[in-house]
């Protein structure tokens, strides 16, 4: 019958398997079995009627057809577990190169009526923004050693700008515009001529930068041999000298003070110069204009007072013909004045102009610190 035939060749089937398979005839041997052998779930009931003679009969071909069936059993349970990691193996091995892959984190999904990409670049745009604004270097706090420095340069550039100021209004260069260029200086009175003026107004001026003493004022005299200053003038010059010393003095410990606190203040992670460079113009502004409205007010106290200052009443004052006031008349002092007055008011403008440049950067930075 087909019956028969087909159960004759599965338990055929099933009895070359363990022939080729070692290992399974061993777990089909040390399978336990029992005295009345159970109907394996997978056969009917008629091929377990065909392949037994009976519940509780055994022969030994349904021994034989019982070993197979149990190990078949077993085979089918014990090989689920094997083909689930089998099946999880050729899954993780399918695509080996994504385990090496970075985390990706998805953009988020654009909005209502808008594109993606005009988002993304929106986006990418303002973190660009925000992230260059807060790097270091563009804004930092600021902090007690750095107000320090600031002050020391805002206090030293007066001094410093002053002593340039009159150096060069005590040039050759600036005695050459009073004596031939100007149109409105005023001509000696005494006989001196422009020539005979630059020559004699030399010596004040070198004396006043050199280390040489009083002196050497006494050695100039007049073709006749005749000193060309008094014992009067020449104390007066000694104490100018004192004074404009000591405001080189203080402008040399200036620019060194100044260029320390510069070089802290420009440091990697400091503040700049920005700040030192403002307030060093709007302080120098302010006072200038103050002494400026001063002289425009009353030249005459403002140069009486400036003197009384200075220097012992009665020390500098002198006849018109002495030669310091035939040298230096009024008008002198007054275009003296005018030009340091003017170069340290452009100088203070250039500061404060300087300080603008990389203001936007700097304000961006701040708000975006502030907003951190």
């Amino acid at each position: 019958m087909a019956t028969d035939k087909n159960s004759d060749d599965l338990v055929s089937r099933r009895m070359n398997a363990q022939d080729d398979d070692p290992e399974a005839t061993a777990q089909f041997d040390a399978f336990p079995r029992e005295s009345t052998p159970e109907k394996p779930s997978m056969l009917s009931d008629e091929e377990w009627a065909l392949l037994s003679d009976g519940p509780g009969k055994k022969s030994s071909e349904t021994t034989d057809t019982s070993k197979v069936a149990s190990k078949d059993t077993k085979d089918t349970h014990e090989s689920a577990p094997t083909r689930e990691t089998s099946v999880k193996r050729q899954h993780s091995s399918a695509r080996p190169a994504e385990r090496d892959e970075p985390t990706r984190v998805m953009p988020a999904p654009a909005p209502a009526g808008g594109s993606t990409a005009a988002t993304t670049t929106s986006g990418t745009a303002a973190s660009t923004a925000t992230t260059s604004a807060a790097k270091p270097g563009l804004y930092h706090r600021f902090g007690f050693l750095d107000f320090i420095a600031t002050a020391i340069i805002v206090a030293s550039m007066p001094f410093m700008l002053v002593a340039l100021a009159v150096k060069i209004a005590a040039s050759g260069m600036f005695l050459r515009f009073e004596y031939f260029i100007s149109p409105w200086f005023p001509k000696d009175e005494y006989g001196f001529h422009s020539d005979d003026r630059l020559h004699y107004a030399s010596y004040v001026t070198d004396y006043l930068f050199n280390g040489d003493s009083s002196r050497y004022l006494a050695d100039v005299v007049f073709p006749d041999g005749k000193p060309v200053f008094t014992d009067g003038e020449i104390a007066h010059m000694a104490d100018v000298k004192g004074l404009v010393t000591l405001l080189v003095f203080i402008a040399i410990v200036g620019v060194i003070l100044s260029l320390i606190s510069a070089v802290y203040l420009g440091r990697k992670y400091g503040p700049g110069l920005h700040h030192a460079l403002r307030w060093s113009g709007i302080v120098t502004l302010v006072l200038f204009a103050v002494l400026t409205v001063l002289a425009l007010v009353g030249w005459d106290r403002f140069f009486t007072g400036f003197h009384d200052m200075f220097f012992a009443s009665g020390t500098w004052q002198f006849y018109l013909d002495d030669s310091l006031i035939r040298l230096f008349p009024p008008q002198f002092w007054i275009d003296a004045g005018i030009f340091v007055a003017g170069f340290v008011v452009l100088i203070s403008i250039l500061f404060i102009a300087l300080s603008r440049i990389g203001h936007k950067k700097r304000k961006l930075a701040r708000d975006a610190a502030k907003k951190a």
